[in-house]
């Protein structure tokens, strides 16, 4: 039966309340499992682990007493030790000399990882990811998302005779999230505190902290929440000594008798655990605060005993014989509605909504009294604390009463709403045996909690979790992107489980069964919306490495994505089809990147033959490899491309300087070619006579002119000064004289031959190319003095010599000055009688070309 007032059970420590709900108290543990020390039990947010010494075998249970899944331990070896981890509570199983993580219940998936041989030792003890080896105590980290061992710290460095510390029992460590802290009994006269530095789990030195008198301190404990606070207990006298983050001394605790168990609930509250000592079942849970050395503390009494607990993130989890209760601080706004005697706004809100029957005017005139938005916003947090279904209604009802009085200007419904929708998602989980507080729940996240789900195999309640939460857009930020990768997330690890444990099944069934249901999920999830479709690569793989290829075929046909369909149908070996699907994206760039896959796998046959197979219009490869003539040669011979095969040679054999080998071969190759090209012909039979004609050439010159080109074959008769030769050559190959003028022009200022270039140009009653280019070709080699001598050629008293039209005097400056022709710009200046220009070209001759600095001086004296 619901507390119509939860503060009945409430104990005030110092100025806050604490309280003590159960979660479940019916819980129903396996036989003989409070059978110590034959059973031993761990417990993480949402799972219990029992292990059993006697059989070696493992139960795992949910917060329902649900059997979730049974392990025998006898494959592992010894165990010494049981963990949940942080990321997703898969359970870590510690031998000696190894160290297992159970990845999947059904079937059974796990990683492990051994020691190596080298150390030759054991692990001793370990705690979140880190174990100290028995012999050398030298201190590692497990990292079980990369499945590796690193170490961390050694113990006794090659420079010390002694250790850094020793260590007599497993309660002389303790980590957190910042530092490992240590007893150190490396000296028989006493004992002290050691410390590592764990920030990014890098460090060198290890730090003494404080000595102690000669006592035997059995048990340290280490606060995880800022400031770490610190306390060590000793059991010969019951005395528990509190230390603050700095090692100073807080307080002294003098017990009444041994505890069973020490925990810090915060940063100023601890816990002990008493056994009844009748013998009953009657255990007994003490806070003690530690603030100001003031050593206050309140007591809860338990039906049961206390087999095990487990510290949240906002309280203790406590198991015991027959229940789980929770242990935490009563917020602010939970006590402003039920503490006794409460005038708070809320109080008033909630005595207001159970007389609204009764008293209505009554009922409305409290709300005219009260901070209306501050007694909801306290309803609603205090609704997402609760356990209970009628304080959760309670609560809610009375926020609903209030928010009925406010405009929507001055309250924002959607607070209520999430409100609403947060507790019954807590509620749905709690059914599903996911029991958590809102603030765990923020911790963890709803795709965590998914994961919880699904490792339970609860899929089909994780679909119907997803739908209620798709109505509300809004809700925990759940935008189309993340509701698609939930609804991914389900499927696919439904999908893979369906295909790993339905081994009496074939390829051809279990593909009928899970495309059905992807159509459903598609049909009911995916119409109609902007969220993609489901993924099936992952899938597609999980049967591929099951060695279900016909199965992994089909499933990859159905990923949309078609990047991932073609790198699985790779996998397969499927080189055909994964071409097909690259050509029906008609994606040049995908298409192009699996043929360079395919050119690593297949040889240059097996890769012509699949193109040829499948691609009749598509030649991106071809492009591609235009370069590379060894598989062109291979490509066009398979598909008997006689034409630009002897093209390619053509091709190949001019950059090799034997074209006059494979002339021939060229020719008897090309009159096969169905299409024949005239141009081709025509180059052929040019090549064929520039061969001959250069033949004959060097024997009568004594050069050898063969397999020079055209261009480089007349420069070398301009070079040779072979006019006969030259005037037949230009006529024999047809060329104008505008190219002739050109060649010999480059030929000429490769020989420097200036002077004749110059006389040659000039010789012309008109010039037969523009004076500009000439000055540019002579200018671009360097010689720019010899350049500036066509300057005044292209001035006005010379014509037509820049396309009709003169080049200005500003032109013709600026070319001297390129040039650094100073004297003949001095003479310009002077005939155009600019003194401006003169002094500023005066300014900009070098100092040290004396004899033309002069000239300029007098010349500006004659202006």
């Amino acid at each position: 039966m619901s507390i119509r007032n939860p503060s009945f059970n409430w104990e005030k420590l110092n100025n806050q309340f604490y309280r003590l709900r159960s979660i479940n108290n019916d819980f129903q543990w396996p036989t003989n499992t409070t059978d110590f020390p034959s059973y031993q039990i761990y417990v993480s947010t949402t799972l219990v682990a029992i292990y059993s010494k006697l059989d070696n075998h493992i139960q795992i249970l949910d917060h329902h007493s649900t059997p979730l899944f049974n392990l025998n331990t006898s494959i592992f070896g010894t165990v010494i030790s049981l963990q949940f981890n942080h990321n997703n509570e898969n359970l870590i199983i510690i031998t000696n000399d190894s160290i297992h993580q159970i990845k999947n219940w059904t079937p059974l998936e796990y990683t492990s990882i051994s020691l190596p041989l080298s150390l030759n030792d054991s692990i001793w003890d370990f705690k979140k990811n880190y174990f100290i080896l028995k012999e050398s105590q030298n201190i590692y980290f497990y990292n079980d998302i990369q499945n590796s061992i690193e170490l961390i710290f050694t113990n006794k460095d090659q420079s010390s005779l002694s250790p850094n510390f020793v260590l007599f029992k497993k309660n002389h460590w303790q980590l957190n999230n910042e530092k490992i802290v240590l007893i150190d009994n490396s000296n028989d006269l006493k004992t002290s505190l050691k410390e590592l530095n764990l920030l990014d789990k890098k460090f060198t030195t290890i730090k003494k902290l404080k000595n102690f008198p000669n006592l035997n301190w059995h048990n340290l404990i280490l606060s995880n929440s800022t400031p770490n606070n610190l306390a060590l207990f000793n059991a010969n006298l019951n005395k528990l000594l509190i230390l603050d983050h700095n090692y100073n001394e807080l307080s002294q605790l003098n017990l009444n008798k041994l505890p069973n168990d020490i925990i810090w609930l915060n940063h100023n509250t601890i816990i002990c655990s008493f056994i009844n000592d009748d013998g009953g079942d009657n255990d007994l849970i003490k806070l003690y605060s530690i603030d100001n050395n003031n050593s206050n503390s309140i007591n809860f009494y338990l039906n049961s005993n206390i087999l095990a607990w487990h510290l949240e993130v906002d309280g203790l989890k406590i198991f015991t014989s027959n229940s789980i209760e929770f242990l935490s601080l009563v917020q602010n706004y939970t006590s402003n509605c039920f503490k006794i005697g409460s005038i708070e706004h809320s109080a008033i809100l909630l005595d207001s909504l159970n007389i609204l029957n009764t008293n209505a005017p009554k009922a409305i005139e409290n709300l005219k009294i009260i901070n209306l938005n501050l007694a909801i916003l306290d309803c609603i947090n205090s609704a997402k604390d609760e356990f209970d279904p009628f304080l959760q209604k309670k609560l809610l009802n009375a926020a609903s009463f209030g928010k009925s009085s406010l405009s929507i200007k001055n309250f924002d419904s959607n607070l209520f709403i999430k409100a609403c929708d947060i507790i019954k998602l807590l509620n749905q989980l709690n059914n599903l045996g996911i029991i958590l507080t809102y603030n765990q729940f923020n911790s963890i996240g709803l795709e965590n909690c998914i994961k919880k789900l699904i490792q339970r195999n609860k899929y089909y309640e994780s679909f119907l979790i997803i739908k209620d939460l798709n109505f509300n857009s809004n809700f925990l930020n759940l935008n189309l992107e993340k509701f698609n990768h939930l609804i991914n997330l389900i499927f696919k690890n439904w999908s893979i489980n369906k295909i790993k444990n339905s081994k009496d099944l074939n390829d051809d069934e279990i593909f009928k069964i899970l495309n059905q249901r992807l159509l459903i999920i598609e049909k009911n999830y995916f119409k109609d919306s902007n969220l993609s479709s489901l993924s099936m690569i992952e899938i597609a793989h999980a049967a591929y490495l099951e060695g279900r290829f016909n199965l992994t075929r089909n499933l990859s046909l159905l990923e949309k994505r078609p990047e991932y369909k073609i790198m699985e149908l790779l996998e397969l070996n499927d080189h055909q089809l994964a071409l097909k699907e690259s050509l029906i994206t008609q994606s040049p760039q995908l298409i192009l990147s699996l043929l360079l896959k395919l050119s690593k796998i297949l040889s240059n046959v097996q890769l012509i033959k699949l193109i040829m197979l499948n691609i009749s219009n598509e030649n991106i490869y071809q492009y591609y490899n235009k370069e590379n003539h060894e598989y062109l040669f291979d490509f066009y011979r398979q598909i008997d491309s006689f034409k630009d095969l002897s093209i390619l040679i053509f091709i190949d054999s001019k950059k090799k300087d034997q074209l006059n080998v494979f002339l021939s071969q060229i020719k008897d190759l090309y009159s096969n070619s169905i299409d024949k090209k005239k141009y081709f012909i025509n180059d052929l039979i040019k090549q064929e006579n520039l061969f001959e004609y250069q033949t004959n050439l060097s024997s009568k010159l004594n050069f050898n002119f063969v397999n020079l080109t055209i261009n480089e074959t007349l420069k070398k008769l301009i070079e040779l000064n072979q006019n006969n030769e030259i005037n037949e050559f230009i006529r024999k190959f047809k060329i104008n004289e505008k190219k002739f003028l050109h060649l010999k022009i480059q030929k000429l200022i490769e020989l420097k031959n200036f002077n004749q270039l110059y006389q040659f140009i000039t010789s012309f009653k008109k010039p037969p190319i523009n004076y500009l280019i000439v000055y540019n070709y002579i200018k671009r080699s360097g010689n720019k003095l010899e350049a500036s001598k066509y300057i005044k050629l292209m001035g006005a008293n010379n014509g037509n010599n820049n396309n009709g039209k003169p080049i200005s005097y500003d032109q013709m400056k600026q070319m001297y000055l390129d040039c650094k022709n100073y004297e003949e710009l001095i003479y310009l200046c002077l005939k155009q009688k600019d003194i401006i220009g003169l002094k500023d070209l005066y300014k900009i001759i070098p100092p040290n070309q004396v004899e033309i600095r002069k000239l300029a001086h007098d010349t500006m004296a004659l202006m």
